[in-house]
């Protein structure tokens, strides 16, 4: 009743050459108990911008996020 999620992605990018770099790491991880659904995940993630007055600008974010919830079932 355990799932563990991993995504790694790199991203490049050139328009008129200024150039984007992306850099994104998410992982979470699921439990499933009885009627609860419980949740973790991270995200962090990094970009380089390129503007047209040669700077760079470098950005970063982190975000974490809990969860739980639960179903509820009724029959008649």
């Amino acid at each position: 009743n355990l799932a563990w999620n991993l995504r790694l992605e790199r991203s490049n990018t050139e328009t008129n050459g200024l150039y984007d770099i992306l850099n994104l790491a998410e992982t979470g991880v699921f439990y499933r108990l009885r009627q609860w659904f419980l949740s973790a995940e991270y995200t962090h993630s990094t970009r380089e911008q390129e503007n047209t007055r040669s700077r760079n600008s470098n950005t970063t974010e982190d975000m974490f996020m809990l969860r739980a919830s639960r179903s509820f079932v009724r029959f008649f």
